[in-house]
């Protein structure tokens, strides 16, 4: 009798084996936690942003200027001021791809369960949206492959990438041109299955618009505009030799032997087709992207992301060109992860934080599955605490601040009013000219608390230099709140804020007198003198030559320094940010500290030290020599 009551279930096993398997590996593609708090940091800044741009309702595109669109938080997981079911909803969307996938194609061939456990392992340090823009070259790719047959296969890949499209735009622009491609190929293939692929996309297409608010054009153009800068505007300069590229580097050749081989049989074999290029263009493009994503801003999570990704990256190209028999793919796979786990663990074993309860949690999806019932949270206690006597000053008053600290606001429940790119980024151009107008129009904040804070070891005073303009001529000084106690402008510049009150309904735009140009060249010392009550300003457009373009395109811009002199006899030395010298930016006068800052916006420049001469000098190859510098005088300063 026993052994008959055991029968069916054993049978059960049998029949399911690998729908069973395949399970354990997907439910891994679930994250370590389900959301995570705000975050009182630069990144949690922008975050913070997002949710509230959300919660008030504001048009991304017009009022609300990011890489992220109106679904981002489903990457970021900041659950606050949002429901926590569309977070879920994508996260099994996500599991179903992945359960999808390695059911039929991974392990339909024995010899690859542990490989495909281990590399979806890694995959939890990845972020939702890289996950997803993998996922669905997954399955443009098996659409390819598979002429357009499956019902399942075709429809995922269109909620994909459209999904994509709402939550990060560089992303998303390649998902939306992906689906152009394969409507154009389906329509040569299998225009039966056409009708059904455009009649899901257009709906679901439809359904997203209708529940966010979202000027598509203005942005999906601004959004690519700020990604066109991005890598001259925020990166973190690296060197070729550092480890953690060469092992990137490594893993694309990886990839480009396996892109190799299976060029070598489709073309021994004769089998090429469309669909077959069409194919390996997307493994191509995505190991690519991945890359330049992972070393155009170097910095850790970044690096995390990519090595995180790319063991099931190799595992997946391994099953799509059918390569899955051959010994030298096992072993890529292999060096993958070694590669990968190296550098995803060695920074935690050099500093001593590797631990046991966090190794566990990562092998168990529970965690994941016990957060999902627990709401968003506000804001820890700020590491800057305002006193009182400031915050009944600023009142209910509509609020922004500059350069990052958001999360300052929402911990004191401040009407916060966002300018349309929230965080300084350092951009130039029309990211600047945007929060200008912001400030300039009779809608702009009340209160504006500012701080001459630099990013990324750049000069403060050159980031959103037009929109500082701005509030010098729409706003006023009205006092500085000095954080954590502290009584005195002149502390460092991270604790205090200026307070700085609209005019009401005044507004003024900046007026540029031309004074006129000069060539020059990397290196030469431009000696330069001015009334000291003056604010003169230059715009300089920098040239790469080819060396540079190529190193832009396949690793970081080429990387340049600025150095002011001083009539003091001092110097001051800084990252020179290209994007934002093609806007005006402040020359003559030493802006550095609030106190400094303070003097900028009540017309006592003369406070401030001189500039005398300054120094471009390139770090790394890549400039043309020459360039030419235009010189402004601020009219109505």
């Amino acid at each position: 009798m026993p052994k008959l009551c055991h029968l069916p279930m054993k049978q059960f096993l049998e029949r399911n084996r690998i729908k069973i398997l395949s399970f354990i590996i997907a439910i891994y593609s679930f994250p370590l936690h389900f959301s995570q708090p705000l975050l009182y940091s630069l990144d949690g800044g922008w975050m913070t942003a997002l949710n509230l741009a959300v919660k008030n309702k504001l048009i991304f595109g017009k009022d609300f200027v990011f890489n992220y669109g109106p679904l981002g938080y489903f990457s970021t997981r900041i659950n606050a001021y949002v429901s926590n079911l569309p977070i879920l909803a994508v996260d099994l969307f996500l599991f179903a791809g992945f359960w999808h996938f390695i059911y039929r194609y991974v392990l339909s061939q024995k010899g690859w369960f542990l490989l495909a456990l281990i590399t979806m392992l890694m995959f939890r340090s990845s972020v939702l949206s890289q996950n997803l823009f993998i996922i669905f070259i997954i399955y443009a790719a098996l659409n390819l492959l598979n002429n357009f047959r499956y019902h399942f296969e075709v429809v995922y890949c269109s909620i994909a990438g459209i999904l994509l499209f709402f939550i990060k735009v560089n992303y998303g622009i390649l998902t939306i041109a992906g689906l152009i491609a394969l409507t154009f190929l389906m329509a040569v293939s299998n225009r039966k299955m056409l009708q059904y692929f455009l009649t899901v996309s257009v709906l679901f297409f439809l359904v997203i618009i209708l529940s966010t608010n979202i000027a598509v054009a203005s942005y999906i153009k601004y959004s690519v505009m700020l990604a066109g800068q991005y890598d001259e505007a925020g990166y973190w300069p690296t060197k070729v030799s550092n480890p953690k590229y060469l092992s990137g580097l490594a893993i694309l050749i990886s990839i480009a032997s396996l892109i190799a081989w299976y060029l070598y049989k489709t073309w021994k074999n004769r089998d090429i087709s469309l669909n077959k290029i069409a194919c390996l263009g997307c493994v191509a493009i995505t190991s690519f992207v991945l890359y330049r994503n992972s070393y155009t801003r170097a910095d850790a999570y970044h690096y995390l992301e990519y090595f995180a990704a790319m063991p099931f990256v190799v595992l997946t190209i391994v099953f799509l060109f059918g390569l899955q028999k051959l010994f030298f793919s096992q072993a890529l796979v292999i060096i993958t992860i070694f590669i990968s786990s190296y550098n995803l663990l060695i920074d935690d074993y050099r500093g001593n934080s590797l631990s046991t309860g966090y190794y566990l949690n990562y092998l168990s999806p529970f965690g994941y599955f016990s957060e999902i019932l627990t709401p968003g949270t506000v804001p820890k206690e700020p590491i800057r605490l305002m006193t009182d006597e400031k915050r009944k000053q600023i009142g209910n008053k509509t609020v922004d601040i500059i350069p990052w600290e958001i999360e300052l606001l929402q911990y004191y429940d401040m009407n916060y009013k966002p300018r349309p790119l929230p965080q300084t980024c350092g951009y130039s151009g029309f990211a600047d000219s945007l929060n200008a107008d912001f400030f300039y129009q009779p809608t702009r904040p009340d209160v504006v608390l500012i701080q001459n804070f630099p990013l990324d070891n750049k000069y403060a005073t050159w980031d959103e230099s037009i929109s500082k303009i701005s509030l010098h001529l729409n706003y006023h000084y009205a006092g500085f709140a000095g954080m954590n106690g502290r009584t005195e402008l002149q502390d460092d510049v991270f604790e205090s804020y200026l307070i700085m009150e609209s005019n009401g309904a005044q507004k003024a735009w900046p007026q540029f007198e031309y004074l006129g140009s000069r060539k020059a060249k990397l290196d030469d010392t431009i000696a330069i003198k001015y009334a000291p009550d003056e604010a003169v300003y230059i715009k300089v457009k920098f040239k790469y030559n080819l060396r540079g373009k190529l190193r832009r395109y396949l690793f970081q811009p080429p990387n340049m320094s600025a150095a002011l002199f001083f009539d003091d006899g001092s110097a001051c030395v800084f990252k020179a940010t290209l994007p934002t010298l093609l806007q005006p930016v402040l020359i003559n006068k030493f802006v550095l500290s609030n106190a400094d800052l303070k003097n900028f916006f009540t017309h006592d420049l003369k406070q401030c030290k001189n500039v005398i001469s300054f120094v471009f000098h390139p770090i790394t190859f890549g400039f043309e020599r020459d360039y030419e510098i235009e010189f402004f005088r601020l009219k109505n300063y």
